[in-house]
């Protein structure tokens, strides 16, 4: 492993990124599991906007657990002719996780860190531009930088954005949602064995030593309250299995939501034909609902 450049420079979690087939479906998929999205957000390195194609977003909005974070769930879908290089290694592949993004205090000391660990990154990128919403027709300020891996040595990419304007990300209404979810908490990745043997010099790399620990069946990189879980594929299903059955067999990813209510997000989901299960004090939803996702749903401490 590579000799960590002093400690990592302060990050937290901010965002989960998830590759989806088809945006219409998916977030008619989130709706029936309580969830409220964004409209459609186009996104040039995607394969959209200025580039002819469809590419683009939506966004899953929660309450930020950490300051200047946001703290949502981002349907992503790539137009693959005309998206950049980049976006299709980070999204192809099949429905599910794809990538985990950290906000971190200073974009460009975070940057330098992971170069001076062997990483290759594009410089800052800059982003500022409005942008109206086609459903209501307000129109709100889209300002962050970003930095952007140039290639992926470990199995799931990872990248920092840092936003300067967050009022996109706080329109109530976006923040509302039927199953009364709050924010996500954890998100837990498989990984082949050979992965999760690199797993832990990788990750140190990465998040730094200090955020990188081994727990039961799994490694985690915790941040304050959010976690990010990486199990060999065999234990991610057995785990799952156990409440979920064969169809948890095709996923390689699940998220933890807290919500206000099980009841409500029960009562939602069942109204909307949703298959999912009772499993101790929670709730567990198959990735056949969730565009390749378990969802896992626990009530917010009061």
């Amino acid at each position: 492993m590579q000799t960590q450049p002093g400690p990592v420079p302060h990050f937290d979690l901010d965002h989960l990124m998830l590759k989806v087939d088809d945006l219409a479906a998916a977030r008619a998929a989130m709706g029936r599991l309580g969830f409220t999205t964004s409209p459609y957000r186009t996104n040039d390195p995607m394969g959209g906007g200025r580039t002819g194609g469809r590419g683009g977003n939506h966004l899953v909005l929660f309450e930020p657990l950490v300051p200047d974070t946001t703290n949502m769930l981002e349907l992503a879908y790539c137009d693959v002719p005309h998206a950049m290089p980049a976006m299709r290694e980070v999204l192809g592949g099949p429905q599910g996780f794809a990538m985990l993004v950290v906000s971190p205090a200073d974009l460009r000391a975070l940057r330098a860190w992971w170069t001076a660990q062997g990483f290759d990154f594009s410089p800052v990128i800059g982003q500022r531009f409005d942008w109206q919403d086609p459903e209501t027709g307000q129109r709100d300020l889209i300002h962050f930088e970003v930095v952007v891996p140039q290639s992926h040595p470990w199995v799931y990419p990872f990248n920092a954005a840092k936003m300067l304007d967050f009022t996109h990300y706080e329109r109530p209404a976006w923040r509302r949602h039927a199953n009364t979810a709050r924010h996500w908490t954890a998100c837990t990745v498989a990984v082949d064995d050979a992965d999760f043997e690199a797993g832990p010099a990788m990750l140190q790399r990465i998040y730094g030593q200090e955020n990188v620990a081994a727990e039961a069946g799994g490694l985690q990189v915790r941040r304050g309250p959010l976690r990010f879980v990486v199990m060999r594929r065999s234990a991610f299903a057995e785990h799952l299995r156990d409440a979920l059955g064969d169809a948890a067999m095709p996923c390689h990813s699940s998220i933890h939501v807290q919500v206000d209510s099980l009841d409500q997000a029960a009562r939602v989901m069942s109204g909307n034909g949703v298959s999912f299960v009772r499993a101790g004090s929670g709730l567990l939803v198959p990735p056949a609902c969730g565009c390749g996702v378990a969802y896992a749903f626990s009530e917010a401490p009061a």
